[in-house]
């Protein structure tokens, strides 16, 4: 076995380092050690790598049959993280699975913006500008609204249309769907109050409650509900399908399903019971208690009924 011992190593020129024609092998305990650099062109393997100050990579690091990524400090992905499998684990209260399905174990989900509005669903309170504490749930909830405040919209489409008014509250698909600059009112069931615009202080609670209605202070509840109502106002209807005909009469008071179910455009009667009043269709200042009270009755007025089939 020979032996070389020298100072240094240069090339015939001695004008640059030598070119190891065979390479170079380390034995074992022994390594490249200085000040230097190490300057490699081509491919570099390498059992093990262990450095205690910074790696500059400037082209692409790739990693093949990686099992785990362990860092003290941030990794940061520019274009973002791709799980194609399995799941992607936060500590120990927060999974993202592949399948699309995220399990947060504090059971606190924070999605509030810096002015209190919370929006969750595609497109939903998306044109928020300085509009404050409001909530949207759905696809487009809430998605025109710039200043309005203190509305709630859950549900698909739900107050969708509304910008600047504040103080709603739509529960259901295309609940105040058209609503622009109404405020205080309460829909809830799909299609409630779906066409209103610019009126105010509404309650529809059942599908298609005050459907169509414009007007203003009028309350529904049950399914169909002034359905039919436009630009009528001050009516109450209790009931399936209680005054579900009318159209632009006023201060009407109907409680009981199918209640005034036929009238459109009179005003001041009052029908509690089951189809009560149920024929009228001009008559008014009429008054009907009891199932079946004044059923009969079409145009006359200032009736007064009391009892069953009265």
């Amino acid at each position: 076995m020979s032996k070389v011992q020298v100072d240094k190593v240069v090339n015939l020129s001695d004008d640059g380092a030598p070119q190891l024609t065979y390479g170079a092998e380390l034995p074992v305990g022994y390594g490249l050690t200085g000040a230097g650099g190490v300057n490699i062109s081509g491919v570099c393997t390498a059992a093990a790598f262990y450095t205690s100050g910074n790696v500059t990579i400037g082209g692409t690091l790739t990693y093949e049959d990686v099992t785990n990524i362990d860092s003290l400090g941030i990794i940061t992905a520019r274009s973002g993280i791709n799980v194609t499998g399995g799941q992607f684990k936060v500590g120990t209260a927060y999974t993202f699975g592949s399948a699309g399905i995220a399990t947060f174990r504090s059971g606190r989900i924070d999605v509030g913006d810096a002015i209190f509005n919370t929006s969750i669903g595609e497109l939903a309170g998306d044109s928020h500008t300085t509009g404050s504490s409001n909530i949207a749930i759905g696809y487009n909830a809430l998605t025109a609204n710039t200043t309005g405040t203190q509305n709630v919209a859950v549900g698909a489409y739900a107050l969708d249309a509304n910008t600047t008014d504040s103080y709603n509250s739509a529960v259901g698909y295309q609940a105040l769907s058209a609503n622009t600059t109404g405020e205080k009112n309460t829909a809830v069931g799909s299609f409630a109050l779906r066409d209103s615009t610019t009126s105010d202080n509404n309650t529809a609670l059942g599908s298609s409650a005050l459907l169509v209605s414009t007007g203003a202070r009028n309350t529904a509840v049950g399914q169909n509900a002034l359905v039919a109502n436009t630009t009528a106002s001050d009516n109450t209807a209790v009931g399936q399908a209680s005054l579900s005909a009318n159209t632009t009469g006023a201060n009407n008071v109907a409680v009981g399903r199918n209640s005034l179910a036929t009238q459109t455009t009179v005003s001041d009667n009052t029908a509690v019971g089951y189809e009560a009043l149920a024929s009228n269709t001009t008559g008014t200042q009429n008054v009907a208690v009891g199932a079946l009270a004044a059923d009969a009755n079409t145009t006359g007025g200032n009736t007064t009924a009391f009892g069953y089939q009265a």
